[in-house]
């Protein structure tokens, strides 16, 4: 966030929820998290208070997890998640809509390859001070073209909770030179990248490059 105000001022104030939580120009936050949200304002002495703006930060209940990459003839995995602390009671997974299972104690569905070009969705019965049914959806897509370098991962998931650990590895030889990329920008100079505890900010386009060529672009996600 940033307080403009001509002429620029010599002191900035920032408040929120009418707490003075910073000083300068700008303000930055790194990988928001739901206790940022709030009403936030600048404060000079030249330009007085400025307008209220109000930050929600919001927090996924519920997410389906798929593989990051799926090929021709694979079987796989689809797990429904809540962020870690929460207590779910029930997990129904769907197919194009209609149910096809459903469990208080399995949070996983195994498919076979026949089945991945419907669109599948999880509910879970999340309890807080009541119990709330939350839902998420991922349509599955299979790659055709493995790419010249090919790359491995674990947890093997396109989405990935606060807190989760994750290692990208690039198959390649021991002579060649590796790259990371996260959103065309360089990360990481290693065969293997691990990120530990990762947080927003770790979502994005990520790509390895060696001295023999690319891996196919693939799309990590993270949620609260």
């Amino acid at each position: 966030m940033t307080c403009n105000v001509e002429p620029p001022a010599s002191f900035y104030h920032w408040y929120r929820n009418n707490k003075a939580i910073s000083t300068g120009k700008n303000y930055v936050i790194f990988f928001a998290e739901s206790e940022n949200s709030g009403d936030y304002k600048c404060w000079t002495r030249t330009g007085g208070t400025s307008e209220i703006v109000t930050l929600s930060v919001i927090s996924d209940p519920v997410i389906l997890q798929a593989p990051l990459y799926v090929y021709e003839g694979d079987n796989i995995s689809l797990q429904c998640s809540s962020p870690s602390g929460s207590v779910a009671t029930q997990t129904i997974f769907y197919r194009n809509n209609q149910t096809i299972s459903k469990s208080t104690t399995n949070d996983t569905l195994q498919l076979k390859y026949t089945d991945l070009k419907d669109t599948y969705s999880c509910s879970r019965q999340v309890l807080t001070t009541i119990t709330h049914t939350y839902k998420a959806e991922t349509t599955i897509s299979y790659t055709e073209n493995a790419g010249t370098i090919p790359v491995t991962f674990t947890p093997d998931w396109n989405k990935l909770l606060t807190g989760d650990n994750i290692t990208m590895t690039c198959n390649g030889g021991n002579d060649w030179t590796y790259q990371w990329l996260q959103n065309d920008t360089l990360v990481a100079e290693e065969q293997t990248y691990t990120i530990t505890s990762v947080q927003v900010g770790h979502s994005g386009i990520y790509q390895c490059r060696t001295s023999q060529g690319l891996s196919l672009p693939f799309r990590l996600e993270v949620s609260n």
